[in-house]
């Protein structure tokens, strides 16, 4: 009710002051007028006569087959995952779980393979080798991996121990030493 009354007294004040007047008196002014004719044609509808680039579309989806045929091909296992031996596989879309009973115990490894493959070497590491030269170039597939992040659950006599494990940024091994 109150935005009502507000609304009105805005109005009025608006009729009062004559606003509008001045504000279309000055648009009036311009140096151009539309005509009468323009005035009451309203298109319907607009559109476009611009021609598209079959060729475009063409190379595109060519492109795009060689693509899947080289990626394809470039599968170590194409038609069935690997055997890890003691641990039975199962997949749903992009997770793994690795399941293995050991006694009264059981391990189970899960992962997500879902944006975890990088080159073998990085950028830099690809273009320069340990001397400082460029590498030859060959025409030999880079080697990718999955370093998936992934969690192992120890579960033995109802009580479950796990561990969140990555893998390290920098590809360079280490040694840890026991001592004694």
């Amino acid at each position: 009710m109150a935005f009502r009354n507000l609304a009105r007294n805005l109005f009025q004040f608006a009729k009062i002051t004559n606003i509008n007047q001045r504000l279309y008196s000055t648009i009036q002014r311009k140096p151009f007028r539309i005509s009468e004719i323009a005035q009451r044609h309203v298109p319907i509808r607009t559109f476009s006569a611009v021609q598209t680039n079959d060729n475009a579309y063409r190379d595109l989806e060519t492109f795009l087959q060689k693509e899947v045929q080289l990626e394809k091909s470039a599968q170590k296992h194409p038609t069935q995952l690997p055997t890890i031996s003691n641990f039975q596989v199962q997949t749903s879309g992009p997770e793994v779980t690795l399941t293995r009973e050991i006694g009264t115990g059981k391990v189970t490894v899960k992962f997500n393979v879902t944006n975890t493959v990088n080159a073998t070497d990085t950028e830099q590491e690809a273009d320069l080798n340990a001397t400082g030269q460029e590498k030859p170039a060959d025409d030999s597939p880079t080697h990718l991996k999955s370093r998936p992040t992934f969690t192992v659950d120890l579960n033995r006599g109802g009580q479950t121990l796990s561990f969140l494990c990555s893998y390290l940024p920098n590809s360079k091994s280490f040694n840890i030493q026991e001592s004694g």
